[in-house]
């Protein structure tokens, strides 16, 4: 009988020390960057997952909505190999192009929401991790015509030069303006 509760106690250790895993955590979003241009918004940062376990976790994918005040703008997916290392941390970098169009892009201050999960696996289980991250970020860069990513060089080049030939010639007709108004004064 003893022998037998020995051996329960035995399994039951061995089981409860194996389920000992931990869940990667998101500790941080940083160097976010947003930068609005005319038709589109520029999203890139950096995702810090730490790994409080005694165990490599090999990542799979990462996949996150993005959400500016509230409203869903985009999303991101990226298939990976990257390794967060034993009680330890790892930066995963991203960049996203949100259309113009999803949001109010007049703004400059935004709540950046990230709603999503990464896949993994740690000693050939699988793990995942959701998060659900909120950040204040304000957005850095000015909306301006020649930044718009649409006009192709040529366009650009046309504009500048149709801008210089109405700058020419409304210094042409200032010109003849003050030849008259000398004429009307003599």
């Amino acid at each position: 009988m003893k022998t037998k509760l020995f051996f329960v106690l035995v399994i039951a250790l061995i089981l409860s020390s194996c389920s000992s895993f931990e869940k990667p955590t998101l500790k941080e979003i940083s160097s976010v960057k947003i930068n609005i241009k005319k038709k589109f918004t520029k999203l890139s940062g950096t995702l810090i997952f730490s790994n409080p376990n005694a165990e490599n976790i090999g990542l799979n994918e990462l996949y996150f909505d993005v959400l500016f005040n509230g409203k869903d703008v985009g999303s991101y997916t990226k298939k990976s190999d990257a390794i967060i290392p034993a009680q330890g941390q790892i930066s995963l970098p991203f960049y996203i192009e949100i259309n113009n169009e999803e949001y109010d892009a007049t703004s400059n201050e935004i709540e950046m929401n990230l709603k999503g999960y990464i896949n993994g696996k740690i000693k050939n289980e699988n793990t995942s991790l959701s998060f659900d991250e909120k950040k204040n970020v304000v957005a850095n860069g000015k909306i301006s015509e020649e930044e718009d990513p649409d006009k192709t060089k040529e366009e650009i080049k046309q504009e500048k030069k149709e801008q210089k030939k109405l700058e020419k010639e409304q210094k042409k007709e200032e010109s003849i303006k003050r030849k008259a108004l000398k004429e009307v004064n003599s």
